[in-house]
């Protein structure tokens, strides 16, 4: 059994059920579910998937136009973007998670 990515998996669940019973709009709830979002992209995942995780990163932590691309807050990445983006970024780490999980049971098996 592949345990590394356990960790990712019970953050990444417990920030997918904040993301879908929580209050307000997807742009709200991405907000509000901040710090568990910074959890999830700090844990590790199968090589293949950094990509989209790294992806995620950007689309929800950047700094807006900083020179250095530090990491800003998650309120500030999506301000001005549209309710249906950030319903595209919920999306994108259900993905993450399922990807993770589809690893951990193909990795059990062989």
């Amino acid at each position: 059994m592949d345990s590394r990515f356990n960790y990712f998996i019970s953050k990444s669940s417990t920030l997918i059920y904040k993301l879908c019973i929580g209050k307000g709009s997807a742009k709200e709830r991405l907000i509000e579910s901040e710090l568990e979002i910074r959890s999830v992209l700090r844990s590790p995942v199968p090589n293949k998937l950094i990509p989209l995780k790294d992806q995620i990163k950007q689309k929800l932590l950047y700094a807006g136009n900083s020179v250095d691309n530090k990491q800003g807050s998650v309120a500030r990445s999506l301000y001005g973007k549209r309710n249906s983006t950030a319903s595209k970024i919920i999306a994108e780490i259900i993905a993450l998670h399922r990807e993770v999980e589809a690893h951990i049971k193909y990795s059990e098996v062989n």
